[in-house]
């Protein structure tokens, strides 16, 4: 990162960022320009192995993209505003985002799918974790069961994320 005055490199600040945020951009490899994506996702870690989930479209574009090529790219970003500074020129973009490189792959298993949708349920339940649950169909949402006639029929993808760098754009 070019601005290490902005770089966060606080392993539980880039958590904080994603486990909050709710917008994940994916850009997958197409063949003149890349494909890029906002998606809904679920985040989990288990030691080192770092996952963002998706619940996706039986068919379509991303599907074939990532069967031709699962690398991909991704961007995700929170608390965006706008700083108004004195003059033009003092004006800025304030915001927190992760942007991260890795692995897609759809996911066959049906307890890797059961265990993919509770995160993308769990994560999507609330926007702040603090949050208390206002009502019986949020507590449902966010306590989510499912089992193998559930996820029959239903893609969900895997990002196991390979690198990741983290940025804090506050005004100087």
């Amino acid at each position: 990162m070019r601005r290490k005055d902005k770089e966060i490199t606080s392993e539980d600040e880039i958590l904080r960022i994603i486990q909050n945020a709710r917008i994940c951009h994916v850009a997958f490899h197409d063949e003149k320009y890349p494909y890029i994506v906002p998606l809904c996702y679920g985040f989990d870690h288990q030691g080192n192995k770092k996952s963002l989930y998706f619940h996706v479209a039986k068919s379509g574009k991303k599907l074939d993209l990532i069967m031709k090529n699962p690398h991909v790219a991704f961007e995700i970003e929170r608390d965006v505003s706008i700083y108004r500074g004195k003059s033009v020129c003092d004006y800025s973009m304030v915001f927190e985002s992760v942007c991260g490189t890795g692995t897609m792959r759809i996911i066959d298993d049906e307890n890797e799918k059961i265990y993919a949708l509770q995160c993308v349920t769990k994560h999507n339940s609330f926007y702040d974790k603090n949050e208390k649950h206002t009502s019986a169909v949020d507590t449902e949402l966010y306590n989510a069961y499912f089992d193998v006639e559930h996820v029959q029929g239903i893609v969900l993808l895997e990002l196991i994320i390979e690198s990741w760098t983290g940025k804090n754009s506050k005004p100087h």
